[in-house]
């Protein structure tokens, strides 16, 4: 499920006006309920986006009002599918034939929507958010792998990304190198030294960009948050735990 904050309007307004929540259902479809104070009204209901149920929500473009959705379904079913959420309309799909084939279990998009992080299975992919073509690909291994359904985070700049399956203490990191040449350019999931939490990891967030650094958040059950800051390769420079 996602909560859409309105767009426009000044803090009157938003508090006020009802806030959308998107959710996702499992025979597939993706449906915009109003949140109001003690109410709820459904806005519209996009059926049949995938075969298997809808496992992750998230913005794709907030200023054009698009989100994606992804499913478990894996299969036939592999691609993301792209929802006016204003509308509740499917505008396109992303990655047919691209996505890990155990199906998806999580994704993330770069700010600029230039890049989307999909992962399931042992499997991580990396896809163009404008043309949803595959530009990379990896698996996960080791004890990254071990657990439960996998977690993934994206840096804002689309550059650093991490993996991890749930419960799991390991984080597989990974850094996306450039390559090529300007008429075809390529991409690489670059693996960079694993990063041991010590706790078992139920959230991740991949915080900052090239500029600020990156710093990789880990919430572990219990009420544990730990952070770490990665320097290059990925490797960990400094790290604190919050307790929460």
């Amino acid at each position: 499920m996602l909560a859409q904050e309105e767009g426009s309007g000044d803090g009157a307004e938003a508090t006020e006006n009802p806030l959308p929540l998107l959710l996702g259902t499992a025979d597939g479809s993706l449906r915009a309920v109003n949140v109001g104070e003690g109410k709820a009204e459904a806005l519209w209901s996009c059926d049949s986006l995938h075969q298997g149920p809808v496992t992750c929500v998230a913005v794709l473009n907030a200023a054009e009002g698009l989100v994606v959705c992804a499913s478990s379904g894996g299969g036939e079913d592999g691609s993301l599918a792209v929802v006016d959420s204003g509308e509740g309309v499917e505008m396109g799909r992303l990655g047919k034939g691209s996505l890990p084939p155990a199906g998806v279990t999580a994704l993330s998009v770069a700010r600029d929507a230039s890049r989307v992080l999909v992962a399931g299975g042992a499997s991580v992919v990396l896809l163009d958010g404008n043309q949803g073509r595959q530009l990379a690909a990896a698996d996960v291994k080791g004890p990254s792998a071990q657990g439960g359904a996998l977690l993934a985070a994206l840096s804002s700049d689309g550059l650093r990304a991490a993996v991890v399956a749930r419960g799991a203490t390991e984080v597989a990191v990974f850094e996306v190198k450039q390559g090529g040449t300007r008429r075809k350019p390529t991409e690489e999931l670059k693996p960079s030294a694993p990063l041991e939490f010590g706790l078992a990891v139920e959230g991740l967030e991949l915080l900052g960009d090239a500029e600020r650094g990156y710093f990789l958040a880990a919430l572990g059950a219990g009420g544990v948050c730990k952070v770490v800051r990665l320097e290059g390769e990925g490797q960990e420079s400094r790290s604190w735990e919050i307790g929460l």
